[in-house]
């Protein structure tokens, strides 16, 4: 049962959007809708922001270390553990190919959690490597690219109620938020 309902944002991506998200008295996510009231996102949120609340929920979620079982099955372990196997099986590496060898990744999810934005660089800042991936560095630096190509710049956005024709290739305004390049709120008005 709903107690309350708490304004956030989703941190899914870049959008940011706005939502609104149903507790019950244990503090669990009921659900998450979009807020209409959020000044930037206007009541948009995606469908996987969306279902997230229930990604949270879900008895598949891993939530502890699991060790794999020559059998293909997983056992929970102890964080310990998990952090010796791991340090155990990385020294190898290290010791015959050096620190270039061990790279990191982390995740969208990870830019909104100080503490492993935070840990994962300072890791291969210790070790000495410089192979430190994400979102940005794997599949969307693309969209800043293709930004600054086509009129976006440090500089500023050019005004869209200004602009006298617009080529928009892989979004859709009317239905999606932009996190990059012009500022596209309530696109259908101004179209």
């Amino acid at each position: 049962m709903v107690t309350r309902k708490a304004q956030s944002f989703c941190r899914l991506c870049m959008g940011h959007c706005g939502v609104r998200v149903s507790v019950d008295e244990d503090d669990r996510v009921v659900s998450i809708d979009a807020d209409r009231d959020d000044p930037f996102t206007l009541g948009y949120a995606c469908f996987k922001g969306l279902q997230s609340g229930a990604a949270h929920n879900s008895p598949d979620r891993i939530v502890r270390p699991l060790k794999r079982q020559p059998d293909g099955s997983f056992e929970p372990i102890s964080i310990e553990q998990a952090l010796d196997e791991i340090a155990a099986r990385l020294q190898p590496v290290l010791k015959h190919h050096g620190p270039a060898a061990i790279g990191g990744y982390k995740g969208g999810g990870a830019f909104f959690t100080s503490s492993s934005l935070m840990m994962l660089n300072d890791w291969l800042r210790a070790l000495g490597s410089p192979k430190a991936f994400s979102t940005v560095t794997i599949d969307q630096s693309a969209k800043y690219v293709t930004a600054g190509r086509l009129g976006v710049w440090p500089a500023g956005r050019d005004p869209f109620h200004r602009g006298e024709v617009f080529l928009i290739v892989g979004g859709n305004p009317l239905v999606s938020i932009s996190t990059v390049g012009f500022d596209t709120r309530n696109p259908a008005k101004r179209l």
